[in-house]
């Protein structure tokens, strides 16, 4: 490439091997978490601002720094649940909500989760994961 220019690598499979624990683990060790806005998505602030159901259990999958899940507890939601597979960042989740009553956090993998949501939010995990395995993220999603 020219000009010092970046070739853009494909997702391959052998590219789609990194998208596991250590992966993501390691993004939060070496605080490469460019996809952290820093704030709860507008879009999903206004959609929350109008449901009605506070007792709703809410699931976050990869919810990194779950800034929505802050928003939920300040305006009274309560039943919470965060699932990240970044042990790093269930770390900073569980100083973050150290003693707060209405939220979970697991350090698990969302594929591999059991549990009954009547909502699910997020912002980034979807296009996170592995490209084959999405068919199967819209297979666990609660039926509307």
């Amino acid at each position: 490439m020219e000009n010092g220019e970046k070739k853009l690598q494909p997702l391959t499979k052998y590219n789609e091997q990194q998208l596991d624990v250590s992966y993501w683990n390691e993004r939060w060790e070496m605080s490469e978490t460019g996809w952290d806005t820093g704030f709860a998505s507008p879009s999903i602030t206004n959609y929350l601002s109008q449901y009605p159901n506070k007792e709703a259990a809410i699931l976050i999958p990869g919810c990194g720094n779950a800034y929505e899940a802050e928003y939920l507890l300040l305006n009274g939601f309560t039943n919470i649940t965060l699932i990240d597979i970044a042990p790093k960042a269930v770390e900073g989740l569980q100083a973050k909500f150290e003693n707060q009553e209405g939220i979970r956090i697991l350090c698990e993998d969302f594929f591999l989760h059991q549990g009954t949501y009547d909502l699910v939010i997020e912002q980034t995990f979807f296009c996170a994961i592995d490209p084959e395995k999405r068919n199967s993220y819209s297979n666990k999603m609660p039926p509307y």
